[in-house]
């Protein structure tokens, strides 16, 4: 017994400009954002403070990873965007390069 082709065909045409339109953030998305970002820098500057009086170095490495999670989704907040790996892993290389076209005259 021969299985039907599964195969889902061409893509709705919503579907094809979401790879470009998938990065922006919706004003409703925004705001759980600033939540995160809330939450996260809360937790981590809490787990600083607990850290450094309960003497445990462990927990303050955790909670500055926790602050960073926290500034990441702060900057999504501000961008109303998704980040990319490289601006998550060097967020200053997206200032300096925008710095330099600036220096240039715009050109490439």
């Amino acid at each position: 017994m021969s299985s039907p082709d599964r195969s889902p065909g061409p893509l709705p045409r919503s579907a094809e400009h979401s790879s470009v339109r998938g990065r922006e953030v919706v004003s409703a998305n925004r705001f759980v954002a600033l939540a995160l970002a809330c939450a996260w820098i809360a937790g981590g500057a809490g787990g600083i403070i607990v850290a450094i009086h309960a003497g445990r170095p462990g927990l303050a490495l955790l909670s500055l990873f926790a602050l960073g999670y926290g500034i990441v989704w702060l900057r999504v907040f501000a961008q109303s965007r998704l980040l990319t790996w490289s601006e998550i892993a060097m967020p200053w290389r997206r200032l300096s390069v925008h710095a330099d076209r600036s220096r240039a005259g715009g050109k490439r």
